[in-house]
């Protein structure tokens, strides 16, 4: 203990007066980061089909790594020593859902959702609403909480998640135990809903923080036209 206390003295005292130090720690600590991710990545390919015979999907066993090798386990790995924690847990969650779906996409056979247009519509615009409402009702009864949380708390359970969904519907017990058509239509709806549920969240949210005399309409039309629109026409031009 006390070998470990004066190292830990050294070294924050050579890192206090020696900027380049600092950096170069902090590179270390990013150059761990990408190893883990690279490492986790191929041994996940090598590894993805026991993992799931036995039931273990792929964003479970990717939690124990990071509980692991974060501050809980080896502390490899401190998120709260490169920046703002809450910074990096956004970008890393708009990048991760971004490959997530990106890979749900190049799944789907061509022209899949023109041709099931139909039954997405029922899922997303009849039971997503309606499993918002009683996801909402449910928080809100038994927690107690206000309108506007319940309903932060109901878009946030709501929308069924991309990666998750992914490691059900992939692999070869999936394909053994699931027919093709379910497997689409939980890949296509994981994969849709999440830019539709952004309407609830932002509901929510206007409804906690709007002074009372500002417009919620105006704001959810901004959302609608300046966000979903724009992203969905970017995405059909970019896409075709």
């Amino acid at each position: 203990m006390e070998i470990e206390a004066s190292a830990a003295m050294l070294i924050s005292a050579f890192t206090a007066k020696s900027p380049i130090a600092a950096a170069s720690l902090e590179m270390h600590e990013f150059n761990i980061g990408l190893l883990v991710v690279a490492a986790s990545a191929l041994l996940l390919g090598l590894l993805s089909t026991p993992l799931k015979r036995i039931g273990l999907p792929d964003s479970v066993t990717l939690l124990l790594v990071g509980a692991a090798l974060g501050p809980t386990g080896w502390a490899l790995l401190d998120p709260a020593q490169w920046g703002n924690e809450m910074a990096i847990l956004e970008q890393v969650a708009r990048l991760a859902l971004a490959i997530g779906l990106m890979g749900i996409a190049l799944r789907l056979p061509k022209r899949y959702i023109f041709n099931h247009w139909r039954s997405l519509s029922v899922l997303l615009l009849v039971s997503m609403p309606v499993m918002w409402l009683c996801s909402s009702l449910l928080t809100g009864w038994l927690l107690g909480l206000p309108l506007g949380a319940a309903l932060l708390i109901g878009a946030v359970v709501t929308p069924t998640d991309p990666v998750v969904a992914s490691t059900l519907v992939t692999g070869p017990v999936a394909k053994e135990n699931l027919p093709a058509y379910l497997r689409h239509i939980i890949s296509s709806e994981s994969g849709a809903n999440d830019g539709l549920t952004f309407i609830f969240v932002m509901l929510a949210v206007f409804l906690l923080t709007l002074p009372a005399d500002q417009s919620i309409t105006t704001r959810i039309l901004g959302v609608l036209g300046g966000d979903i629109l724009v992203a969905l026409v970017l995405g059909a031009v970019i896409g075709y």
